[in-house]
């Protein structure tokens, strides 16, 4: 399968991405229209954001808005320029799933089974129109794996800075990715020490255990100093150096809500005391009578009684672990719950277009199709998208095991198969730990997912085509 197949569906993913953002912009509400508000006080000139008094967000995504708006012609929509922007990078990401199936299993028809397992994929695109993170950040980490790999195969230090600036970029879009630096050590080490790793022999082996720290001392430099910026300014409004505080606000709602949480009353210790004491006295009525369980009605409460951003923060995630340690058998059996559910749950709420939903005044002009054909095979596409069905989801999670298996028993494919695995544990981890179940957390993992998928087939394909097994994949395809 040879680059004009390849093309083809990416040709069909393209078509696809363009139907969807002709419909028409989501609504900017929610966490777009903070992201909008945030791009708006860049463009007056607060490039680190000093006068928003805010610890939970990184820069580069109200970045990327403020430089889109600001380059944007006279006469034209910034909004439709930022959409068709995230439309490219969507084709991006799948562009580069392609490449780096190809890179993980070393079979051209691996980026063809990739992108085809890319192209039913509807829900994700949606997102595209949306202004919120999750397309730009999952371009910028599946550029990071591409430069990773590449890392791999052709250690130098021209590599090792295209990933130090990948992880920088992607970790300013989104610190979820704080930790994973520890898989991808331990996949360069694995690589290094294997001899069943696809570079033994190549120049990524011939490097030397100290070159290499040398290469990941570059990286980490670049990553901080990307950093620094953000972390000064954190430093400057709240006194410490931190990228975001967030946990705290993440773990109270899989704490204190009922079902996909733990469900647990409020604890009687001082630091809960305080908590109470403060959402009383904001809101003139007894805590109890607020919605409590709900993480924003309490940070919010907790800024307005005096509280600074972190500290509020810190103070509900120091609640939230006392209330654990009362019951940690239900906390222990709802976080295992919902780590599997990461893969089960389905694609609802999705932002869908609705350019019409909104009405303050910097909201720029919108779009919308009027062709019925176009708007008709849309809606039929939406409405019947296999996401939806929490029976189909868990069919693909039982398939993506089974992928996964396949790459880790081939050997040519085992260090980079384990490599991967471990990502998809590592998000699925810490996301079931800190957040109810929600599609559009598992949306930035399907690209690595179809390349798992994508990288199986091409494996079996080769070996129905040639029995011999021990045929080098080189030649196999």
């Amino acid at each position: 399968m040879r680059q004009p197949y390849f093309l083809a569906v990416l040709l069909l993913i393209l078509v696809k991405v363009a139907i969807v953002v002709s419909l028409g912009p989501a609504a900017i509400i929610g966490d777009a229209r903070g992201y909008w508000d945030l791009s708006s006080s860049v463009i007056d000139g607060d490039v680190l954001l000093l006068g928003e008094l805010i610890a939970f967000r990184t820069p580069v995504y109200p970045w990327f808005l403020a430089f889109s708006r600001w380059v944007t012609p006279a006469g034209l929509s910034p909004l439709l320029l930022i959409v068709s922007i995230q439309a490219m990078l969507y084709v991006g990401t799948v562009y580069l799933a392609g490449v780096f199936a190809q890179q993980v299993s070393r079979r051209p028809s691996a980026r063809v089974f990739t992108t085809l397992a890319l192209l039913p994929a509807l829900s994700a695109v949606t997102y595209v129109g949306f202004l919120v993170t999750e397309t730009l950040f999952t371009f910028l980490l599946m550029l990071n794996l591409v430069c990773m790999a590449a890392y791999a195969n052709d250690s130098g230090p021209k590599q090792a800075v295209w990933v130090g600036l990948t992880f920088g970029l992607t970790l300013l879009t989104r610190p979820i990715i704080v930790l994973l630096w520890v898989p991808h050590a331990c996949y360069i080490l694995l690589n290094h020490f294997s001899r069943s790793s696809p570079t033994h022999g190549s120049i990524g082996a011939s490097v030397s255990l100290r070159r290499r720290g040398l290469h990941a001392l570059l990286a980490a430099a670049i990553v901080v100093s990307l950093c620094m910026p953000w972390l000064a300014r954190n430093h400057r409004l709240f006194g410490e150096y931190f990228l975001t505080e967030f946990l705290g606000r993440n773990i109270w709602i899989v704490t204190f809500q009922d079902g996909s949480g733990a469900g647990l009353p409020m604890p009687t210790t001082p630091s809960a005391v305080e908590i109470c004491n403060r959402v009383s006295s904001v809101t003139a009525r007894d805590w109890r009578e607020a919605n409590w369980q709900h993480t924003w009605t309490v940070s919010k409460c907790l800024t307005d009684s005096g509280l600074s951003d972190p500290e509020a923060d810190r103070l509900m995630k120091a609640v939230a672990i006392d209330a654990m340690k009362g019951d940690l058998s239900v906390v222990a059996f709802k976080t295992v719950r919902r780590c599997i559910n990461f893969w089960r749950c389905p694609s609802t709420n999705l932002p869908l277009p609705a350019p019409g939903r909104n009405d303050f005044a910097s909201y720029p002009r919108t779009w919308a199709n009027q062709n019925a054909i176009v708007n008709e095979l849309a809606g039929l596409g939406f409405r019947f998208r296999v996401s939806q069905s929490v029976a189909v989801n868990t069919i693909v999670m039982l398939f993506l095991c089974g992928a996964s298996v396949v790459l880790i028993w081939h050997r040519p494919t085992r260090n980079a198969g384990l490599w991967i695995v471990s990502m998809l544990a590592y998000f699925s981890l810490i996301t079931g730990i800190v957040e109810i179940p929600d599609y559009r957390y598992r949306m930035v993992l399907e690209p690595l997912s179809a390349v798992v998928i994508g990288s199986a087939l091409s494996i079996c394909w080769a070996k129905y085509q040639t029995p011999d097994t021990n045929l080098h994949p080189e030649l196999s395809t």
